[in-house]
């Protein structure tokens, strides 16, 4: 277990591999949250916010060549877990780019 520091508070972390189909996009980061003020929903679904930030943000399409070019993730994604939910709070645009990847090439990826 580590530990990282966020706005002054000490937090234990763990690091561990979680299946991206575990992990939920957070619609209040402020990047999802500009893109979605299009969506006319209080409460986008997951898949709207996917489809928002595959198609808006050019950032993810080059994430996409990014990862592949690397054969992974080298940053990690942040998540929060409550309430059995695994909330990606930093790393939305690496959760799209690697789920786009997941779908276009499923068996390799």
């Amino acid at each position: 277990m580590s530990k990282i520091t966020l706005n002054g508070k000490v937090i234990d972390t763990e690091f561990k591999v979680i299946e991206i189909s575990e992990l939920q996009f957070w619609p209040d980061n402020p990047r999802i949250y500009s893109i979605l003020r299009e969506v006319s929903t209080d409460n986008p679904t997951q898949e709207e916010i996917y489809e928002k930030l595959l198609n808006f943000d050019d950032h993810v399409k080059e994430l996409v060549q990014h990862i592949k070019k690397n054969d992974g993730l080298i940053e990690p994604i942040l998540v929060k877990r409550s309430q059995g939910i695994n909330s990606v709070l930093d790393g939305n645009s690496r959760l799209a780019a690697d789920r786009q990847l997941a779908d276009t090439f499923p068996r390799i990826w």
